[in-house]
């Protein structure tokens, strides 16, 4: 009763809904006390450092949940990715670099690749060593070529979501070009004994993940009053990435907003934070304050996609700040808080999202022992819970400073035929000084719009050009249908475009910044090691002053880090090598399309594991993202040019018919 009268209550003060169903769970036997606490780790994708308000408070975008959340947990302020969501999520589940995954770029459709059957993933830890229920809904983009390779394959014992990266938020269909019907459907609901469905999901994306994630708590908790596992649920929404398709009413909290796509992005996010709520406040009501909850994000924002990193430099796929610097927090609610709800706790050491392994791994008490030895995560369980007891403890052992264990933290890694841009480039954080080294796609600092076009601190006339372009084409075809080729347009095209200055040297593509003292990269400290004029040639070292004598020793001291974890890596799959889509399209799968009105019978097919876990699915006739890319733009050129000529030969026509009844 007391329960029923509470629920009831519309109490409405600063985090009273967390500690009303904190309360609730002390006096309900609903709320199941196991020894183990039940992890919720929440990805968000795409989103970047001035997305949340917590974390700016300049952001427009209204953020009231997570905003909250930071306020009774620990937010992370050196919380550092990979640069692009693939190699993030392969990170974050076996920490690892993505480069000691194999994984260090995008997994494009069609693709072989995949997390191998030998990498331990986090869940599989949890499951064996913790007794853990294992859950996934979302996003996984991981590799599906096998089965072997898909969240019940790697750990999971359900999911419910999405294979790969880029779909309708209302059909879950992806396109191979936006003037031909869907390429295919992806959505899927399995278990690890066989069993899944292929179906039409109609919800949109946000709403359908959130429920399911809800009814998944709901189920671990009803099996915990039977003597049931503590749960580890993994949900990586696929908000806020493109296509740009907010709800309604989630889209009309951001009419504030003048810029178009930083509006849409703003309506995603919205909704991500009531999904989030939704969540947290089911997990507190079931299982009490035995919970840990994690919210960050798989990589920094893309202002050509609505994301903010102000005022970080660079966008998602560069090694700038803005493109691997993320917000990121936890709460422990079965640990006491150091300083009162509503006060700000952060952990300012650094952390890298391989250390979640070992962190939420030592949080569910499973020893080191039990980990893989050869992980590139570090545990700081203890800096994330009581960073203030932490840092103390490392007074008193005479440490050098409160920032914890992690003092480097490999950012990026890529080689020629590593990636579907066919260019070197390597990243590393040394203490307080970074290394970028090689040609980076996107090196503008954005800032929030006020107008029409996207605000940078360079602006181009190119850019409006693209972005009218890119504009047109989304009204003229739809966002979900022309999703891919807005991806292929901005990340292809212009962004090779803004890299011509690198590519002939006019440019610096050795760059050295003191992120203590620079944390927005204006400062490259290795211009000046440069020969005047001459980005490509170094100075004599007789001629170097003693503070550019010690850049060249970081420089090299980071070097040969990277030289190092280069020469150790397994070998990268090549994750931007695809089956042509034609062969592809021959391994899709029927499903029931019953309950979504938008699907036609004939496009009723989804993509599925197609090659049998003991054949190996490299044996394919394979093409490059690169050329298959090539090919699609030339097709796209043709389409526009034509869609051109239609017009104008319109126009034409509608002119004459008007002068002919004139006369």
């Amino acid at each position: 009763k007391i329960r029923a009268i509470i629920v009831t209550m519309n109490v409405r003060f600063q985090n009273s809904n967390l500690l009303v169903y904190l309360f609730i769970c002390n006096l309900s036997l609903s709320c199941v006390a196991i020894s183990s606490p039940n992890i919720i780790l929440i990805l968000a994708d795409d989103v970047g450092w001035s997305d949340f308000g917590y974390n700016s408070p300049e952001s427009p975008i209204p953020t009231p949940f997570i905003d909250s959340l930071a306020k009774q947990g620990t937010t992370l302020s050196q919380y550092y990715t990979h640069s692009l969501c693939t190699p993030s999520r392969a990170s974050l589940l076996t920490g690892l670099y993505h480069v000691n995954t194999g994984l260090n770029f995008v997994l494009v459709p069609g693709t072989p690749a995949g997390l191998s059957s030998e990498t331990v993933t986090l869940p599989e830890i949890l499951k064996e060593h913790g007794n853990y229920s294992t859950k996934m809904v979302g996003k996984w983009h991981l590799g599906h070529a096998q089965h072997q390779m898909t969240p019940v394959g790697k750990g999971f014992e359900s999911f419910t979501g999405i294979y790969t990266w880029d779909t309708d938020s209302y059909t879950k269909q992806t396109y191979e070009e936006p003037w031909k019907r869907a390429l295919m459907i992806d959505w899927i609901s399995e278990s690890d004994n066989g069993t899944f469905t292929h179906y039409a999901e109609p919800r949109h994306s946000t709403t359908v993940i959130t429920e399911v994630a809800q009814a998944s708590i709901r189920a671990a908790g009803r099996e915990q009053e039977n003597g049931g596992r503590p749960l580890f649920l993994y949900v990586p929404f696929t908000a806020a990435h493109s296509p740009l398709q907010p709800l309604p009413e989630h889209a009309e909290k951001c009419t504030h907003i003048p810029h178009l796509w930083r509006r849409q992005f703003c309506g995603m996010v919205v909704g991500l934070d009531e999904g989030i709520r939704n969540i947290t406040e089911t997990a507190l009501e079931v299982f009490g304050n035995n919970t840990i909850v994690v919210v960050t994000s798989d990589n920094g924002g893309s202002p050509w996609f609505g994301g903010m990193n102000a005022p970080l430099r660079g966008s998602k796929s560069t090694p700038y700040e803005g493109g691997v610097r993320v917000p990121a927090l936890i709460v422990d609610f079965s640990t006491p808080r150091e300083v009162p709800v509503g006060d700000v706790l952060s952990f300012d050491g650094k952390m890298h999202v391989s250390d979640w392994l070992p962190t939420l791994t030592s949080m569910a008490g499973i020893p080191a022992n039990k980990l893989p030895a050869t992980l590139d995560g570090v545990d700081l369980s203890n800096y994330l819970r009581n960073p203030i007891r932490a840092c103390e403890e490392s007074i008193s052992k005479l440490e050098a400073s409160c920032e914890g264990p992690r003092t480097e933290v490999l950012l990026e890694m890529w080689e020629v035929g590593d990636t579907a841009f066919g260019e070197e480039l390597d990243a590393y954080i040394l203490g307080d000084y970074k290394l970028i080294n090689g040609i980076v796609r996107d090196e503008n600092y954005y800032q929030e719009s006020s107008g029409y076009f996207l605000k940078t601190a360079t602006p181009r006339i190119a850019s409006y050009a693209m972005e009218t372009l890119i504009r047109g084409l989304e009204v003229l075809i739809g966002e979900g249908p022309f999703d891919v080729v807005r991806i292929i347009l901005t990340h292809k095209v212009f962004q090779r475009y803004l890299t011509e200055g690198q590519l002939r040297g006019l440019e610096p593509t050795l760059r050295l910044y003191n992120l203590k003292n620079d944390p927005t990269e204006a400062h490259n400290l290795a211009l000046s090691l440069f020969q005047p004029g001459k980005f490509g040639a170094l100075k004599d070292p007789a001629d170097l002053s003693a503070e550019e004598k010690h850049y060249v020793e970081i420089i090299d001291t980071i070097k040969a880090r990277l030289e190092g974890i280069r020469n150790r890596k397994p070998p990268i799959q090549k994750v931007a090598m695809q089956m042509h889509l034609d062969r592809w399209k021959e391994t899709f799968v029927p499903g029931d399309c019953s309950m979504n009105p938008n699907i036609a019978a004939k496009d009723c097919r989804f993509t599925h594991s197609w090659v049998d876990d003991s054949d190996d699915p490299w044996n394919e006739t394979l093409i490059s993202a690169d050329e298959y890319t090539n090919q699609k733009l030339n097709t796209l050129k043709i389409n526009v040019i034509m869609a051109v000529i239609t017009s104008v030969l319109t126009t034409l026509l509608l002119w004459f018919v008007l002068v002919f009844k004139r006369q």
